[in-house]
């Protein structure tokens, strides 16, 4: 069977390559399941963020990249392919976020998977393959 959806978050661990590796993922994806949505989740906010300034710009760099590929999908056809913008997951305490700045922690988690559940069940209804109850 056809995978319900699938999430690329993987930008944290992807380095320079993200421009590269992110379109080639999702046609390879896209060619395999023709009809599964997509999300793509830009990296969660890190507290050096607040401090290096040129952290900060690369990950604006680098969401503002994705958000375009996926805007670019979907001109060109592709419905069932999305973005949600990681550095929002965290709310506006992202430094309290983490264990070490980077690596969610209990907190960060739950915040992480709050965010992201009300998206893939609003992905999953629009696919007609909704669920129902709490994940």
């Amino acid at each position: 069977p056809d995978p319900m959806l699938f999430v690329l978050d993987y930008e944290a661990n992807a380095g320079e390559g993200l421009a590269e590796t992110l379109p080639q993922a999702i046609r390879i994806l896209r060619r395999r399941h023709p009809a599964a949505p997509i999300l793509v989740v830009s990296r969660i906010a890190f507290s050096s963020d607040i401090t290096h300034e040129d952290w900060l710009a690369a990950r604006e760099r680098s969401r503002d990249m994705q958000s375009r590929l996926v805007a670019g999908l979907r001109d060109r056809g592709d419905k069932a392919v999305y973005f949600q913008d990681g550095s929002r997951l965290l709310g506006a305490d992202f430094d309290e976020c983490t264990v070490d700045g980077v690596h969610p922690n209990d907190l960060g988690f739950a915040r992480i998977a709050g965010g992201l559940e009300h998206e893939i069940r609003k992905i999953l209804r629009m696919h007609g393959t909704g669920v129902s109850g709490r994940c």
